[in-house]
């Protein structure tokens, strides 16, 4: 289900580009430049960008008018390692997101060529997707769709951004592992993003999740791998393949924030619990479950048991064996469960900005659903003990009462 991006020997960069790298030639006008006009990718010929289904060619003329000549005042802050990121309106009135290599990251019109097809393949309601491209004057602009809200980090971890309530994180958690679950099982080969973290999970104007970033490695894993500290899977240095159990350790450590409100790594804390997966995992070992919880979240929500839950599903990700890991679409299921339990609880109605849909059958399997919509009747009822591939969930009953210390005592073992 989860094969491994083979590659050669990469090296972490945190924010750093290598040192020598090769720098690439001014790159000439497509029109002018044969090796523009045929290629192959995936198996699909192409005898020019102009035959890229849905994927639009701009000119530099109407980018710069979008962007007011690329205008600080429209920069956005998560453009990545490789480019800066403007909010342009176009001449229809729609907005987008462009994003403009600079000179030092400027790629070959091969690799370039070949990233605009691979981001033209790769389509879902969880991701951001690829509008067009603009490839003139030596310019190598990439045009997304526009995503009105920000990013995941502007409204966690006292970011000044909207202060999100217990369901709304839980259902923007189940989008990011549903947009993951389609690069790892539906795309081909198979994809593994490599970065993920806040800054890389934006949210529209309804908070739903748009993963972005994820096409760095699949286009540029030959010359980097971007990584963050506090999010990169430890396994990687001394396993080199980059595989789907990357992207679930860091998705373990989101949730974990998700939970606790805290950073991914604080200086402030004692040394051996720098990391949140360590501070997490000390305060497990000292049957301290209940400090976890963000203080926000306790006072807003009785529903601790929840997060708890969700607390859980973040340490088994974060297992420092990659074996033990879940697979993401099993991350999904357990979100999902979580989710149906938070509607089912009059203390927590859905929140009108997350009311969550159906999803459509080419969307990349069945998506968040509300209380009302969401049917399980194999679980026979509330009294039920639930368990997904061995995984332990707790006895549903639970949530109808007990004290918090009550269930960290009762479900101690599930995490241990």
């Amino acid at each position: 289900m989860t094969s491994s991006m083979e590659g050669s020997r990469l090296k972490l960069c945190f924010g750093w580009r290598f040192s020598g790298r090769k720098q690439f030639e001014q790159e000439r006008d497509d029109e002018k430049d044969p090796s523009l006009r045929k290629g192959t990718f995936n198996g699909l010929t192409l005898s020019s960008f102009s035959e890229l289904p849905g994927i639009r060619k701009f000119s530099l003329k109407e980018l710069k008018l979008a962007t007011l000549n690329f205008s600080f005042d429209n920069k956005l802050d998560y453009g990545g390692p490789l480019g800066v990121v403007y909010k342009a309106v176009l001449a229809s009135g729609e907005s987008v997101t462009v994003k403009r290599a600079t000179r030092e990251t400027q790629q070959s019109n091969q690799d370039f060529k070949n990233e605009v097809k691979y981001l033209s393949r790769i389509h879902h309601k969880y991701l951001v997707n690829l509008v067009g491209f603009c490839k003139e004057k030596g310019e190598q602009i990439l045009v997304f769709e526009y995503v009105a809200n920000g990013s995941l980090a502007d409204h966690i971890c006292g970011g000044t951004g909207h202060a999100l309530t217990w369901r709304e994180r839980v259902h923007i958690a189940l989008g990011a592992s549903k947009g993951l679950e389609h690069l790892h099982d539906e795309c081909t080969p198979s994809v593994v993003h490599g970065d993920i973290k806040p800054t890389n999970i934006l949210l529209d104007h309804n908070y739903h999740t748009k993963i972005t970033n994820f096409g760095l490695n699949g286009t540029h894993a030959s010359r980097v791998l971007t990584g963050t500290s506090g999010y990169v899977d430890p396994s990687y240095f001394y396993n080199v393949n980059l595989g789907a159990h990357y992207d679930v350790y860091s998705f373990g450590v989101i949730l974990l924030q998700l939970v606790t409100g805290k950073a991914a790594s604080d200086s402030l804390r004692e040394a051996a619990a720098y990391y949140i997966t360590d501070w997490v995992h000390l305060k497990v070992e000292s049957r301290k479950l209940e400090e976890i919880l963000d203080p926000d979240l306790k006072s807003r929500t009785d529903n601790h048991e929840t997060l708890l839950q969700v607390a859980k599903i973040g340490v088994h990700c974060t297992d420092r064996n990659i074996k033990q890991r879940p697979f993401i679409s099993q991350v999904s299921q357990e979100l999902e469960l979580v989710l149906h339990m938070i509607n089912e609880l009059p203390t927590n109605p859905p929140s009108t900005s997350c009311s969550p849909r159906q999803e459509s059958s080419s969307g990349g399997g069945t998506g968040p659903l509300s209380g009302s919509d969401f049917s399980l009747p194999e679980l026979g009822g509330k009294d039920s003990h639930i368990k997904f591939d061995g995984m332990a969930w707790i006895d549903i009953k639970a949530l109808d009462g007990g004290s918090l210390q009550d269930f960290c005592d009762n479900n101690l073992q599930d995490y241990e």
